[in-house]
């Protein structure tokens, strides 16, 4: 996909059926899908590309003789595209491999349900403001 079809996307509703975990195998590391419980709708937020390659350790001189290199990843293969989903407006977006999601259905919308009281609820919740102790500002004590 082209930079412009991803772009695209953004801000749509989408259904995730896996998302992508890091494998790391000694010094390699590289990118996996796995599957999800059920599938979940969520926000397109955006995209990257995730490197697959090998962490180099590197070598630590701690003399002023000594020589130092300084750690680095080395990249090797292609870099996995995949688009950046967040399930709540909050929630730290997700990795989606590209082949793992479809447009969300009119009916298919993230989970926003609104706090649904009861005359009960709300009787309780007046009556215990009301009879709650207050200081001299009207502020609630502890």
């Amino acid at each position: 996909m082209t930079n412009d079809k991803l772009a695209r996307l953004m801000g749509q509703v989408v259904v995730v059926h896996a998302t992508l975990s890091r494998v790391r195998d000694e010094r390699q590391f590289t990118w996996e899908p796995s599957r999800l419980e059920a599938p979940r709708p969520g926000w397109v937020v955006g995209y990257r590309w995730l490197q697959n390659g090998e962490r180099i350790p590197g070598c630590g001189g701690h003399g002023l003789e000594d020589d130092y290199d300084p750690p680095y990843f080395h990249e090797k293969g292609p870099r996995t595209p995949c688009l950046l989903v967040a399930f709540w407006p909050t929630m730290k977006p997700v990795n989606v491999p590209l082949e793992s999601y479809r447009r969300a259905q009119a009916n298919e919308k993230p989970y926003l349900k609104k706090q649904v009281w009861t005359d009960a609820d709300r009787r309780y919740a007046s009556e215990n403001t009301e009879n709650a102790p207050r200081d001299e500002r009207g502020r609630f004590l502890k």
